[in-house]
């Protein structure tokens, strides 16, 4: 009785450990891929990126697995895109003109008045001029798949703004793009590149006078408590390039690969 006892206890170890093995081997097997924006969780593009990660989910048969780091959890864009680049973050929608200083080409989408309308953004960065725009990136260890988008900039101040005359003196609340800033110097304004995250508090702080965002930004980072006027100019386009880690996509199987792209 002794021994079947002892028995026992060895087959009982030895179905834990392979038991443990093989959940081992089905969490190693699945692919965690972080991804990072920078708007609350109850924002358009948040929901975007839950359909996203439940297509991703689907049709991986759960072998991907997308987690979700909106409202720069990560970090700001540019401390995600060198996040990117080392391979520590797997996937992200960053502003083409926070890329400007990555891939200066890419900021041409940031000329004003460049789109006059939302279906023209589309053709073209839906199109071969986008795809070749997003090649771009891939010297700096980028895999560039496709465009998002936050819609058509518009201004914002404490003050009535007119024309552009009146941002002559102003301190505007810019990316960090030289072809932005370079827009507002045009109208003798001071372009003054703060993160967007700290937008908020400084314009509640005085530190900058005007801003300007698409109305989803203006109305999720509640822009309106801190500034009296909007301006709506449609004056800029402000589009997403939807990056993975080039080191990190390479490493997938061309199965995985064609699936997210």
């Amino acid at each position: 009785m002794k021994m079947q006892i002892n028995k026992f206890k060895q087959t009982a170890l030895a179905c834990s450990v392979a038991l443990g093995a093989l959940m081992s081997s089905a969490v190693s097997a699945e692919t965690l891929i972080k991804f990072h924006h920078d708007l609350p969780e109850d924002s358009a593009q948040h929901l975007a990126a839950e359909r996203f990660r439940d297509a991703v989910a689907e049709r991986s048969g759960g072998e991907l697995r997308v987690q979700l780091f909106p409202n720069n959890t990560l970090g700001d864009d540019v401390e995600v895109t060198q996040q990117m680049q080392l391979g520590a973050v797997e996937a992200a929608i960053i502003p083409t003109a926070k890329l400007s200083g990555f891939v200066p080409a890419m900021q041409i989408v940031d000329l004003p008045f460049l789109f006059p309308t939302p279906e023209v953004a589309h053709r073209v960065l839906d199109g071969q001029a986008g795809d070749d725009l997003l090649a771009t990136v891939e010297p700096v260890g980028l895999k560039g798949v496709t465009f998002w988008e936050s819609g058509f900039k518009q201004f914002t101040c404490d003050h009535p703004i007119e024309g552009p005359q009146d941002f002559a003196g102003e301190k505007v609340r810019v990316m960090q793009s030289p072809i932005i800033m370079e827009q507002f110097k045009a109208m003798g304004a001071n372009p003054v590149p703060i993160a967007f995250g700290e937008t908020y508090n400084a314009l509640q702080q005085r530190i900058v006078d005007c801003q300007e965002n698409p109305l989803v930004s203006i109305t999720q980072m509640k822009f309106y408590e801190v500034q009296s006027d909007v301006v709506i100019s449609n004056h800029a386009y402000l589009g997403y390039a939807f990056l993975f880690s080039q080191r990190w996509f390479d490493a997938l199987s061309p199965e995985h690969q064609a699936l997210l792209t």
